[in-house]
Protein backbone atom coordinates (compact mmCIF):
# COMPACT_ATOMS: atom_id res chain seq x y z
CA UNK A 1 0.00 0.00 0.00
CA UNK A 2 2.90 2.26 0.79
CA UNK A 3 4.28 1.60 -2.69
CA UNK A 4 0.96 2.58 -4.32
CA UNK A 5 0.82 5.81 -2.31
CA UNK A 6 4.35 6.72 -3.36
CA UNK A 7 3.50 5.98 -7.00
CA UNK A 8 0.43 8.25 -6.89
CA UNK A 9 2.49 10.99 -5.23
CA UNK A 10 5.20 10.68 -7.89
CA UNK A 11 2.58 10.93 -10.63
CA UNK A 12 1.15 14.12 -9.10
CA UNK A 13 4.61 15.63 -8.80
CA UNK A 14 5.35 14.77 -12.43
CA UNK A 15 2.05 16.35 -13.47
CA UNK A 16 2.79 19.53 -11.56
CA UNK A 17 6.27 19.70 -13.04
CA UNK A 18 4.87 19.25 -16.56
CA UNK A 19 2.32 22.02 -15.94
CA UNK A 20 4.99 24.38 -14.61
CA UNK A 21 7.20 23.62 -17.59
CA UNK A 22 4.35 24.35 -19.98
CA UNK A 23 3.63 27.68 -18.27
CA UNK A 24 7.31 28.67 -18.46
CA UNK A 25 7.53 27.80 -22.18
CA UNK A 26 4.34 29.76 -22.90
CA UNK A 27 5.63 32.72 -20.94
CA UNK A 28 8.87 32.77 -22.89
CA UNK A 29 7.02 32.67 -26.20
CA UNK A 30 4.82 35.65 -25.33
CA UNK A 31 6.76 38.90 -24.92
CA UNK A 32 4.88 42.05 -24.14
CA UNK A 33 6.30 44.84 -26.31
CA UNK A 34 6.65 48.36 -24.93
CA UNK A 35 4.31 50.94 -26.48
CA UNK A 36 7.25 52.92 -27.89
CA UNK A 37 8.48 49.82 -29.71
CA UNK A 38 5.05 49.20 -31.21
CA UNK A 39 4.85 52.80 -32.39
CA UNK A 40 8.31 52.46 -33.88
CA UNK A 41 7.29 49.41 -35.86
CA UNK A 42 4.14 51.16 -37.05
CA UNK A 43 6.24 54.11 -38.18
CA UNK A 44 8.59 51.82 -40.15
CA UNK A 45 5.65 50.31 -41.98
CA UNK A 46 4.67 53.75 -43.35
CA UNK A 47 6.60 54.72 -46.46
CA UNK A 48 6.36 58.46 -47.11
CA UNK A 49 7.98 58.08 -50.53
CA UNK A 50 5.36 55.60 -51.73
CA UNK A 51 2.55 57.73 -50.32
CA UNK A 52 3.87 60.89 -51.97
CA UNK A 53 4.30 59.16 -55.34
CA UNK A 54 0.73 57.87 -55.25
CA UNK A 55 -0.48 61.34 -54.24
CA UNK A 56 1.52 62.94 -57.06
CA UNK A 57 0.35 60.53 -59.77
CA UNK A 58 -3.25 59.89 -58.72
CA UNK A 59 -4.70 62.26 -56.11
CA UNK A 60 -3.11 65.57 -57.08
CA UNK A 61 -4.04 65.59 -60.82
CA UNK A 62 -7.72 65.24 -59.86
CA UNK A 63 -7.78 68.60 -58.09
CA UNK A 64 -5.62 70.72 -60.40
CA UNK A 65 -8.71 71.94 -62.27
CA UNK A 66 -9.81 73.67 -59.07
CA UNK A 67 -6.73 75.93 -59.04
CA UNK A 68 -7.55 79.62 -58.68
CA UNK A 69 -6.48 82.13 -61.31
CA UNK A 70 -3.37 83.83 -59.94
CA UNK A 71 -4.12 87.35 -61.19
CA UNK A 72 -7.68 87.29 -59.86
CA UNK A 73 -6.50 85.90 -56.54
CA UNK A 74 -3.86 88.61 -56.22
CA UNK A 75 -6.51 91.26 -56.79
CA UNK A 76 -8.80 89.65 -54.22
CA UNK A 77 -6.00 89.37 -51.67
CA UNK A 78 -5.38 93.10 -52.05
CA UNK A 79 -9.04 94.12 -51.83
CA UNK A 80 -10.44 91.56 -49.37
CA UNK A 81 -7.89 89.21 -47.88
CA UNK A 82 -10.43 87.49 -45.64
CA UNK A 83 -12.66 86.64 -48.61
CA UNK A 84 -9.66 85.34 -50.55
CA UNK A 85 -8.70 83.03 -47.70
CA UNK A 86 -12.25 81.80 -47.12
CA UNK A 87 -12.80 81.14 -50.83
CA UNK A 88 -9.49 79.68 -51.92
CA UNK A 89 -7.35 78.97 -48.84
CA UNK A 90 -6.78 75.57 -47.26
CA UNK A 91 -5.52 74.98 -43.73
CA UNK A 92 -4.63 71.91 -41.70
CA UNK A 93 -5.83 73.75 -38.61
CA UNK A 94 -2.39 74.58 -37.24
CA UNK A 95 -1.79 78.29 -36.70
CA UNK A 96 -2.83 80.91 -39.23
CA UNK A 97 -1.08 79.40 -42.24
CA UNK A 98 -3.13 78.91 -45.41
CA UNK A 99 -2.19 77.26 -48.69
CA UNK A 100 -3.52 78.12 -52.14
CA UNK A 101 -3.65 76.07 -55.33
CA UNK A 102 -3.16 78.44 -58.26
CA UNK A 103 -2.61 78.63 -61.99
CA UNK A 104 -1.52 81.44 -64.26
CA UNK A 105 0.94 82.72 -66.80
CA UNK A 106 3.49 85.48 -67.04
CA UNK A 107 6.83 86.51 -68.42
CA UNK A 108 10.12 85.72 -66.72
CA UNK A 109 11.67 89.01 -65.65
CA UNK A 110 14.91 87.71 -64.22
CA UNK A 111 16.56 84.79 -62.48
CA UNK A 112 17.01 85.09 -58.72
CA UNK A 113 18.98 82.89 -56.33
CA UNK A 114 15.87 80.98 -55.21
CA UNK A 115 13.84 80.97 -58.40
CA UNK A 116 12.48 82.99 -61.32
CA UNK A 117 10.56 86.23 -60.93
CA UNK A 118 7.46 86.62 -63.10
CA UNK A 119 5.58 89.60 -64.40
CA UNK A 120 1.91 88.58 -64.57
CA UNK A 121 0.65 92.01 -65.62
CA UNK A 122 1.87 95.61 -65.39
CA UNK A 123 0.17 95.90 -62.01
CA UNK A 124 1.72 92.66 -60.73
CA UNK A 125 5.35 92.96 -61.72
CA UNK A 126 7.87 91.11 -59.54
CA UNK A 127 5.18 89.98 -57.10
CA UNK A 128 5.38 86.27 -57.96
CA UNK A 129 8.33 83.93 -57.86
CA UNK A 130 8.41 80.35 -59.08
CA UNK A 131 10.71 78.64 -56.59
CA UNK A 132 13.27 76.39 -58.20
CA UNK A 133 15.60 75.51 -55.32
CA UNK A 134 16.04 75.32 -51.56
CA UNK A 135 12.39 75.13 -50.58
CA UNK A 136 10.88 73.41 -47.57
CA UNK A 137 7.17 73.84 -47.99
CA UNK A 138 3.87 72.17 -47.14
CA UNK A 139 2.06 74.20 -49.79
CA UNK A 140 1.28 71.43 -52.30
CA UNK A 141 0.28 68.89 -49.67
CA UNK A 142 -2.06 71.29 -47.89
CA UNK A 143 -3.42 73.22 -50.90
CA UNK A 144 -4.57 69.97 -52.49
CA UNK A 145 -7.09 69.40 -49.70
CA UNK A 146 -6.78 65.63 -50.01
CA UNK A 147 -4.22 64.86 -47.28
CA UNK A 148 -5.56 65.14 -43.73
CA UNK A 149 -3.37 65.23 -40.64
CA UNK A 150 -5.99 63.20 -38.74
CA UNK A 151 -5.31 60.23 -41.04
CA UNK A 152 -1.80 59.79 -39.63
CA UNK A 153 -0.71 58.53 -36.22
CA UNK A 154 1.96 61.21 -35.87
CA UNK A 155 2.85 64.63 -37.26
CA UNK A 156 6.26 63.19 -38.16
CA UNK A 157 4.71 60.98 -40.82
CA UNK A 158 2.50 63.86 -41.99
CA UNK A 159 5.53 66.12 -42.40
CA UNK A 160 7.59 63.44 -44.15
CA UNK A 161 5.05 63.54 -46.98
CA UNK A 162 5.84 67.18 -47.76
CA UNK A 163 9.55 66.41 -47.93
CA UNK A 164 8.92 63.66 -50.46
CA UNK A 165 6.55 65.84 -52.50
CA UNK A 166 9.19 68.58 -52.63
CA UNK A 167 11.70 66.00 -53.83
CA UNK A 168 9.33 65.02 -56.66
CA UNK A 169 8.98 68.67 -57.63
CA UNK A 170 12.76 68.97 -57.92
CA UNK A 171 13.08 65.76 -59.92
CA UNK A 172 10.00 65.82 -62.15
CA UNK A 173 9.17 69.51 -62.58
CA UNK A 174 12.20 71.71 -62.13
CA UNK A 175 14.92 69.40 -63.45
CA UNK A 176 12.87 68.63 -66.56
CA UNK A 177 12.19 72.29 -67.39
CA UNK A 178 15.50 74.05 -66.88
CA UNK A 179 15.37 75.23 -70.51
CA UNK A 180 12.32 77.35 -69.68
CA UNK A 181 14.12 79.55 -67.17
CA UNK A 182 15.37 82.38 -69.36
CA UNK A 183 14.50 86.07 -69.01
CA UNK A 184 11.81 87.07 -71.50
CA UNK A 185 10.32 83.59 -71.80
CA UNK A 186 6.57 83.24 -71.29
CA UNK A 187 5.73 80.73 -68.58
CA UNK A 188 2.50 78.97 -67.73
CA UNK A 189 2.27 77.36 -64.31
CA UNK A 190 0.17 75.44 -61.85
CA UNK A 191 1.43 75.44 -58.30
CA UNK A 192 0.82 76.23 -54.66
CA UNK A 193 1.92 78.81 -52.14
CA UNK A 194 1.57 79.51 -48.43
CA UNK A 195 0.35 82.71 -46.80
CA UNK A 196 0.09 83.69 -43.17
CA UNK A 197 -3.28 85.18 -42.31
CA UNK A 198 -1.61 87.74 -40.04
CA UNK A 199 0.71 89.07 -42.72
CA UNK A 200 -0.56 92.45 -43.87
CA UNK A 201 0.75 92.07 -47.39
CA UNK A 202 3.15 89.56 -48.86
CA UNK A 203 5.98 91.39 -50.62
CA UNK A 204 6.63 88.34 -52.78
CA UNK A 205 4.48 85.26 -53.31
CA UNK A 206 6.63 82.18 -53.73
CA UNK A 207 4.96 79.41 -55.71
CA UNK A 208 6.07 75.78 -55.57
CA UNK A 209 5.43 74.53 -59.13
CA UNK A 210 3.40 71.44 -59.99
CA UNK A 211 3.16 71.97 -63.75
CA UNK A 212 5.30 74.23 -65.95
CA UNK A 213 4.93 75.02 -69.62
CA UNK A 214 6.17 77.58 -72.13
CA UNK A 215 4.28 78.23 -75.40
CA UNK A 216 7.50 79.70 -76.79
CA UNK A 217 9.39 76.44 -76.24
CA UNK A 218 6.53 74.42 -77.73
CA UNK A 219 6.52 76.53 -80.93
CA UNK A 220 10.22 75.98 -81.61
Amino acid sequence: MHTRLMAKLNNKIKGLLSLCLAVIVLGLSIRLKPLDEIKGQSHKEFNAGDFALDFWNRSLPRVLDTAADMEKLLALLESDKKAAIETHGKSVGIGAQYSFLVKGSGTIEHIASKGVLLSLAPSHKDTVMIRTRNFFSNAIRDASGVVNVSDFPSTMEFNEISGEINRLVQQQVIADHLDLFEPGNPLEFVGAFELDENTRKAALIEIIPIRLNSPLIEDR
